[in-house]
């Protein structure tokens, strides 16, 4: 069950970060 949990948050901690990234790349983008 452990490292069922760890899977868990460490796939949301991924789709976080490509969230972030991309609203970032986004951000920029609308920049120029």
């Amino acid at each position: 069950m452990g490292d069922g949990s760890g899977s868990f948050l460490a796939s949301v901690s991924i789709d976080t970060v490509l969230c972030i990234v991309l609203k970032m790349h986004t951000f920029f983008l609308g920049l120029h």
